[in-house]
């Protein structure tokens, strides 16, 4: 009667199936679910890293201070990858947030050294491991060198520009959770008349 596993927002099918064998097989017995789901090596590759002109490359991530930091972690198994770039990041209005952010991808398999937000020397893939990140594409989002938020789940767009919206105009300075900002958030649009439909926001 204990809970073993307890992920937030909502997986594909695939992903889904992978939550369930994760349990069935009781491995959280001896693994974390990011782990777990690094070493089904039955997952076949459906992706291919895209580019987008958000995207820049670098490897020094502690040396954005500037501004809030938008961290990708994509591979060649994620198959919500092709849904993040046609759905969401090709929206103009996201485009919008991406201007007011470095944003960076990274292969989560990868094992080329890099810098963390934190300063630490580490590689994509054990830096997708030491944050738990169970979920490709797996978005982290910094401000001033700490992690603010990140979106480890399917998001629809509405919810998604609120996060961004969070981060871009450090909403998190004002609020003392980021549920607290949401409700405030919603609340604020829909005594402006607006609607707040997320399935009329969900594609371009």
């Amino acid at each position: 009667n204990k809970a073993v596993l307890r992920v937030d927002g909502y997986r594909s099918v695939e992903d889904f199936k992978f939550l369930l064998d994760y349990v069935q097989q009781k491995a959280y017995l001896n693994t974390s679910l990011a782990e777990y789901l690094v070493e089904q090596k039955e997952r076949p590759t459906v992706y291919t890293l895209r580019d987008h002109p958000n995207f820049e490359s670098l490897t020094n991530l502690s040396s954005i201070r500037n501004k809030p930091l938008m961290v990708i972690f994509e591979e060649d198994t994620c198959g919500s990858c092709d849904a993040l770039h046609d759905n969401i990041l090709s929206q103009p209005s996201i485009r919008e947030f991406m201007d007011k952010m470095t944003v960076v991808r990274l292969d989560a398999r990868s094992r080329q050294s890099i810098i963390s937000a934190a300063g630490q020397e580490t590689t994509p893939m054990r830096w997708a491991k030491d944050m738990e990140l169970n979920y490709r594409p797996g978005i982290v989002l910094f401000d001033e060198g700490q992690e603010v938020f990140r979106i480890d789940a399917l998001r629809w767009t509405f919810h998604f520009q609120q996060a961004m919206r969070y981060v871009t105009e450090r909403q998190w300075r004002d609020f003392e959770s980021y549920r607290d900002y949401a409700l405030a958030d919603r609340d604020s649009i829909l005594e402006s008349g607006q609607n707040v439909d997320v399935r009329e926001l969900a594609h371009p």
